[in-house]
């Protein structure tokens, strides 16, 4: 029983969202700075080369995140959905 509350206090729903943020954001530019670095130390590439690559791969992980962020903003006008619904909480609060 105790085995189970153990896990259960372990695998959250909330440790798992901050997991799924962390695995999203970090650990793909963590693994271009290792490979950019990596490729530095092993002589595969001179630092010049290694970081056409490292700003290369910077410009795709842009890309991704501006997709991923597209895709998951499904409206077309963000600022105009934030601007409307700023105005409706202030003219019910005024009533």
């Amino acid at each position: 029983m105790a085995g189970l509350v153990l896990v259960n206090w372990l695998m959250s729903w909330q440790r798992l969202e901050i997991f799924k943020m962390l695995l999203a954001s970090f650990f793909p530019l963590a693994v271009m700075i290792v490979a950019v670095l990596g490729s530095i130390v092993f002589g595969l590439a001179t630092p010049t080369e290694a970081a056409a690559v490292g700003a290369f791969g910077g410009l795709l992980l842009a890309g991704a995140y501006r997709y991923i962020a597209a895709r998951q903003a499904k409206t077309g006008n963000a600022v105009m959905k934030t601007v409307s619904d700023l105005g409706a909480s202030s003219r019910s609060r005024r009533s």
